[in-house]
């Protein structure tokens, strides 16, 4: 079935009128053909320390909290059956935090050998994918911002790729700021 529907503010025309007369001077891309060259320009860095630090934050807080409630415990009452049940766990809930902030603190030194371990097998597997399927962009700011799934709104990002010679990245790049701004105008 056919689209009756245009794209809005006439892409086509932007793009005609966004052809650059000359081509503007580009960097040249980085070369990561190499792992070493991938690992210090393109991996991520190390995040062992970040998730041990939240284990042991978490591990500390939850041990401050069963501490307190140590201290503010109420005093045993004679009760039989359901309400004995409920007294007892109302006196002995500082356990719980107690338990859960050994096992972050337990957590935190494990999880940061685990991932210490893992991270030259993750920077592996990364370079493995980008050089087998991977295109490397140069990456130009759009004047709009987008509905991220994790983090809310965030900027957004046009990808040209630099393979493209100088004069048709900028016609690309020129075509999308155009175009962008054309559509915040007519909303």
């Amino acid at each position: 079935m056919p689209n009756d529907k245009s794209w809005p503010c006439d892409p086509e025309s932007v793009w005609a009128a966004a052809a650059p007369a000359a081509a503007p001077g580009r960097p040249t891309p980085p070369d990561i053909g190499d792992l070493d060259d991938f690992r210090r320009l393109a991996a991520p860095g190390d995040g062992a320390v970040g998730g041990a630090v939240v284990y042991a934050m978490a591990g500390a807080f939850f041990l401050a909290v069963g501490i307190v409630a140590l201290f503010f415990r109420p005093d045993p009452v004679d009760a039989d059956g359901f309400l004995g049940v409920l007294q007892w766990l109302i006196r002995w809930y500082p356990i719980a935090p107690l338990a859960v902030g050994a096992a972050f603190l337990i957590a935190a030194p494990r999880s940061y050998r685990r991932d210490r371990a893992d991270h030259p097998h993750e920077v592996r597997d990364l370079y493995e994918a980008a050089t087998d399927r991977g295109i490397l962009v140069e990456k130009t700011g759009a004047s709009f911002r987008i509905l991220d799934r994790s983090d809310g709104w965030v900027d957004a990002a046009v990808g040209v790729d630099v393979r493209l010679d100088a004069v048709r990245a900028a016609h690309i790049r020129e075509a999308f700021r155009s175009w962008i701004a054309l559509l915040g105008a007519d909303a």
